[in-house]
């Protein structure tokens, strides 16, 4: 699977999870335009493998984001 596949799957996965919490979506009309965010029924689950946590890596260094909270295990 290519790395791109693997984004796509891990993506997919995360936001399947965030839609079967979410009962429904609030809007803000804000100086950047209208914002949609979820209103959640409950506090969503994620898990993640070891491969999802080298992609997660991965993308923290390509990116130059901080995801430790999420890495450091």
């Amino acid at each position: 699977m290519s790395k791109e596949e693997k984004i796509k799957t891990l993506l997919v996965s995360m936001l399947r999870t965030l839609a079967d919490a979410t009962v429904n979506m609030d809007n803000d009309d804000t100086d950047c335009g209208i914002l949609h965010y979820p209103v959640l029924r409950y506090t969503p689950t994620f898990e993640f493998n070891n491969d999802d946590i080298q992609l997660i890596k991965t993308l923290e260094e390509e990116e130059l984001e901080d995801f430790s909270t999420l890495t450091n295990i």
